[in-house]
């Protein structure tokens, strides 16, 4: 499950190779703001793993729960 926020700027057709999970089962993959607070994109497998975590501090939260549950994480930094 891939969730992408509405606010989101410079979202392109790129994002189904950027987040795509491959073999790995258990996969959280985070997409932090500039800031590294936020959370601009959240991939989860399988969905509903984890929990969303959505607001300020979200980027941590949401890769501390994918911890707690062993999930493999994964954090994508755009270069834009």
């Amino acid at each position: 499950m891939l969730v992408l926020p509405a606010d989101v700027p410079f979202v392109t057709v790129r994002i189904s190779t950027t987040f795509a999970p491959g073999p790995l089962h258990t996969t959280v993959v985070l997409a932090p703001d500039r800031n590294n607070d936020g959370t601009n994109a959240l991939l989860v497998n399988p969905p509903g793993f984890i929990p969303f975590a959505f607001g300020p501090g979200s980027f941590h939260r949401h890769a501390q729960l994918a911890e707690e549950v062993n999930a493999t994480v994964q954090i994508y930094h755009s270069d834009i």
